[in-house]
């Protein structure tokens, strides 16, 4: 019986342990799941933080300059197109910005599309531009905060942006724009437990080049217009600029220095610097030298080829030789002692008599040319002029060469200038269309707009450009007026000019007019060619042409 009660008492304890586990794997389980069930909700949040983290930081004031340069870039091109054309520039609103004058509306329509990609007309200003479905898609900043609330959402979180504020679009320089506005981003989970929100602030700057110039695209329009020509093909440009030249002074002719050096001269001419004569004697070589200048000492080659080349500079000084001459016959026993001129053009013999009551004899010369010429010490003075590098073709050097008299008998008249200059700057900017700063010129802004009897200026961000060609004053050109204006950009399309030298000098080496039979008024210039050059007075002095203005006296 004892033995039979031990064991009852063993399985009864045995019974009570198992339930005793068991109950405490219930609560261990309980309390497992009750800690997975916590850290499931915090693994949750903090899924929800992260993602609102990632989503701030990916937004960044970075990202959204980004997106700005881009947006007022295409806002940018989109108004210039539309400005570029006829009956298209807008309307001129004062504005507080007084380096841009006349130019409120310009930022206006650049706000409108940037933020909805449509600008509204106002009255006055019936412009309006609206873009594609695409365009908008891709530039409107109300498109792109779409796009964020919408990848935002993906992520179980809902994103919202206040209106923009502060929003400025400027120039900064003369050839740079500035975009800046700030945006409020608000972030917050589906329930509404989390939220945060962030500032962002977009400040981007770009440059115009490469832009057209809505000012010269639209005046060339509505002048062949005007003058019975095609209304369909009008001439463009693009703003380019040249790192070199960055207002007037640095497009000014250098004038060499040659004080004491140049002996005798007369006309003028401008044209690339040769040093070699023709290397066979087609008709056709020979023909073209006369685009060249000859620089070159005295040689007899000089003599056959001279009056074939457009101006001649010899590089040495002439030579005088003397002796006694007496005349063949003569039966009063003459004689004259002779100066005679060697190693020269033009040179002169002259005869001084010995004996009284001798009759005189004539000054003689011989080595006679017709083209400019001059006669210079040495060939060092070369060295400063700047190189021209042309299609397969390089280190030309061009210069000007400037005489004060046109006729070959003053060739050594006592106090006479005797000029050459190196014009390469000027006629660089002149012929690639570069432009440079000007307190005279309108500004990107300003050449947008609607210009009245005087262009708009500024004086901040002026910008001015010369525009040459068969299109512009040449024979492409059907305005009647055209020839006589300044080729000054803004001066030409209002009309400036009138065929006098004292108020619009024509430039000599400048296009239409490198010699004086292409300048002095050859219609062939005109009529074929791409007219004559010439600026107003005011822009001569600006640019130091003044000491290559023509006169009537001077290039006919």
């Amino acid at each position: 019986m004892a033995g039979k009660r031990i064991a009852q008492s063993r399985g009864f304890f045995f019974t009570v342990m198992a339930l005793a586990m068991l109950m405490l794997m219930l609560l261990s389980v309980q309390v497992w799941v009750r800690t997975f069930e916590q850290q499931d909700s915090r693994a949750t949040q903090k899924f929800k933080g992260e993602a609102m983290r990632l989503s701030l930081s990916t937004l960044s004031d970075s990202t959204l300059s980004k997106f700005a340069n881009a947006s007022a870039f295409y806002a940018t091109y989109k108004l210039v197109n539309f400005t570029s054309q006829p009956g298209k520039a807008l309307f001129p609103i004062s504005t507080s910005d007084t380096g841009n004058p006349s130019t409120e509306r310009v930022p206006q329509v650049i706000k409108e599309l940037m933020l909805n990609g449509s600008s509204i007309p106002i009255e006055g200003d019936p412009s309006s531009i609206t873009y594609s479905d695409e365009e908008k898609d891709s530039y409107a900043l109300s498109s792109w905060l779409d796009k964020i609330a919408a990848a935002a959402e993906v992520m179980g979180l809902n994103a919202s942006f206040s209106s923009q504020k502060n929003f400025s679009f400027r120039q900064v320089s003369a050839w740079d724009l500035n975009v800046q506005f700030e945006v409020e981003m608000n972030i917050s989970d589906r329930e509404g437990t989390m939220r945060q929100n962030k500032v962002l602030k977009a400040n981007a700057t770009f440059p115009i080049d490469g832009f057209l110039d809505p000012l010269i695209r639209r005046s060339d329009a509505v002048q062949r217009c005007n003058s019975g020509s095609s209304c369909i093909n009008f001439s463009e440009r693009q703003f380019f600029r040249n790192v070199k030249y960055d207002g007037p002074d640095d497009l000014e002719p250098d004038q060499l220095i040659l004080e004491g050096r140049v002996t005798e001269g007369y006309g003028w001419f401008y044209g690339p610097v040769v040093d070699e004569y023709p290397t066979n004697f087609s008709a056709d070589e020979i023909a073209s030298l006369s685009q060249y200048m000859l620089v070159h000492e005295y040689d007899e080659s000089m003599t056959i080829f001279a009056d074939s080349y457009g101006a001649v500079i010899m590089t040495n000084k002439p030579e005088e030789i003397s002796y006694i001459y007496t005349p063949p016959g003569s039966s009063e026993g003459c004689e004259y002692n002779v100066t005679q001129q060697v190693k020269c053009l033009n040179c002169y013999v002259r005869y001084t008599p010995l004996t009284a009551g001798c009759p005189g004899i004539a000054e003689q010369r011989y080595n006679n040319v017709t083209k400019p010429y001059m006669a210079i010490d040495g060939t060092d003075w070369l060295s400063g002029v700047k190189n021209v590098d042309l299609a397969n073709v390089s280190d030309f050097k061009y210069v000007l060469m400037d005489n004060e008299f046109l006729n070959p008998a003053d060739i050594r008249v006592p106090g006479a200038y005797h000029r050459i200059w190196d014009m390469t700057a000027l006629r660089d900017a002149t012929i690639c269309g570069f432009y440079v700063k000007s307190e005279k010129g309108p500004s990107f802004f300003q050449r947008m707009v609607q210009q009245g009897a005087d262009t708009l200026t500024s004086p901040a961000f002026g910008l001015e450009t010369f525009v040459i060609g068969r299109w512009a004053g040449g024979a492409d050109d059907k305005d009647d007026g055209h020839p006589d204006f300044s080729r000054l950009d803004h001066e030409f399309y209002n009309r400036e000019g009138v065929r006098d030298d004292s108020l619009f000098p024509r430039i000599m080496g400048m296009p239409g007019c490198k010699s004086y039979e292409m300048c002095s008024n050859d219609p062939n210039v005109t009529e074929l060619g791409v007219g004559i050059f010439r600026v107003s007075d005011d822009a001569a002095g600006r640019y130091g042409m003044d000491g290559i203005r023509c006169t009537s006296e001077h290039c006919g």
